[in-house]
């Protein structure tokens, strides 16, 4: 029998996109907890957005999370999401989420505000989503505000042409406060490896390409490199013909232990027609140490 929406309209949750987010999309540990359990988590998920589209996502696991990954990127290039956006996914049913984005804190029928504690006496309402019927220079509108089973009755004032919230939006703040937490930090290529198939010698990750690459910790277990450097077959499945060609592991200190990388990427970038900021994916295989590109999204500088 088919869960009821209302039954498990919570947890929904909220996301301030970064660059990395633009390739997978961690759902949070408390959030696939409470709509599935461990052993439940379904191998995909569809995506509604607020313009119409339906888009398949699949989920994929790596060190006990879970990530929205294969179909994801497709969801993040039709809505040209960019670091700072906020993404809010709310569950539908066990398989189906409402995306709503809003960027510069407007979406297409809402928009989104920062309230601390101490929150300032005036909130600016964003023009874009005001009904043009109202008459806001009147001295007496009240706004009532639900969030979750609380309902709030908040004064609208227009101060110098603006029009925002004002008295009673501090109560808000205090009683009912909403973290949101915040992770700009500069992407590099050392990103969860997440594995696409688990069938013991071979592993699937992606990267987005920067002018150097790190192999994932599992990789480079994979590849033994930790008993000593050695040369791995780069494989160009993406390409047709497909090339091959081996190529050299080097290995770099950090602050507890050694990692490895990809001698000469450089070359191998202009091989492969891969550009700094492309999506690619790989794989990994134990059994004949050898290193497959299997795809490559290029990315869409936007103007």
């Amino acid at each position: 029998m088919t869960e009821s929406s209302s039954s498990i309209r919570e947890p929904s949750f909220c996301r301030i996109m970064n660059r990395a987010d633009e390739v997978l999309m961690e759902i949070p540990s408390d959030v696939w907890a409470k709509l599935w359990g461990v052993y439940k988590v379904p191998t995909n998920v569809l995506i509604e957005t607020e313009d119409g589209r339906t888009f398949i996502v699949f989920i994929s696991e790596a060190k006990g999370m879970f990530f929205l990954f294969n179909g994801w990127s497709d969801v993040v290039t039709h809505l040209r999401f960019k670091t700072g956006c906020l993404v809010i996914l709310n569950p539908l049913d066990s398989t189906r989420f409402k995306l709503t984005y809003f960027l510069n804190g407007v979406s297409l029928t809402c928009f989104w505000t920062s309230l601390l504690s101490t929150a300032s006496h005036f909130n600016v309402i964003p023009e874009f989503i005001l009904p043009k019927s109202h008459d806001y220079t009147f001295s007496d509108l009240i706004s009532t505000i639900y969030l979750g089973n609380k309902t709030f009755h908040v004064k609208i004032e227009t101060v110098d042409g603006k029009v925002g919230f004002t008295n009673g939006i501090d109560v808000i703040a205090v009683v009912a406060p909403i973290d949101c937490v915040q992770d700009v930090s500069p992407i590099s290529d050392d990103l969860p490896a997440v594995a696409e198939q688990q069938d013991g010698h071979r592993i699937r990750f992606v990267r987005m390409a920067a002018e150097y690459f790190r192999l994932p910790d599992d990789v480079s277990r994979m590849a033994k490199l930790d008993l000593g450097l050695k040369i791995i077959t780069i494989r160009l499945m993406h390409l047709s013909p497909q090339k091959e060609f081996p190529n050299g592991t080097r290995r770099e200190k950090k602050e507890n232990g050694y990692r490895y990388a990809l001698t000469r990427w450089s070359r191998i970038m202009k091989t492969a027609g891969i550009k700094v900021g492309d999506t690619v994916y790989y794989c990994f295989d134990e059994l004949e140490q050898v290193l497959s590109v299997e795809r490559v999204v290029p990315h869409i500088r936007r103007t």
